[in-house]
């Protein structure tokens, strides 16, 4: 999930900020639950990976609860001084551009599906592959 969307691991800080907030709901940890169970349930499924497909296609379903965490980092950004808003900004745009591209690739690139079959089937128990770093889906 955070190789292909890299931004959304910003969903921690934002979840740490309600965690340690006084304005923590129950909604929060909710969410943070579902999020936990979610990704122990796609844990134990085969095919984990999500069969062919571009990224991880199981999380697209939760993708909002994410997005809840990170529009309270995104919040606390907005209060922050000018030096820290910078910094902040400088972490951000790169995460954002690689989110984007990665996700560009897998809308526009034949070549990224191909992944899935060639050189061999992600299905047929060649789940090496997922991990192959000389052999990343986005990069094809």
């Amino acid at each position: 999930m955070f190789i292909f969307s890299p931004i959304i691991v910003l969903f921690i800080l934002g979840f740490i900020k309600c965690l340690f907030s006084s304005k923590t709901i129950k909604l929060d940890i909710l969410f943070m639950f579902i999020i936990v169970c979610h990704w122990l349930m796609i844990s134990c499924f085969f095919p984990w990976w999500g069969g062919h497909s571009y990224g991880p296609r199981f999380f697209a379903d939760i993708i909002p609860f994410f997005m809840y965490f990170l529009c309270i980092f995104f919040e606390n950004v907005s209060i922050l001084s000018r030096p820290k808003k910078a910094l902040a900004f400088a972490i951000i745009v790169p995460l954002m551009a690689f989110s984007f591209f990665t996700n560009y690739k897998g809308a526009f690139s034949r070549a990224a599906y191909e992944w899935n079959v060639t050189p061999n089937q992600i299905d047929a128990k060649n789940t090496d592959r997922l991990w192959d770093w000389n052999d990343a889906q986005f990069l094809r």
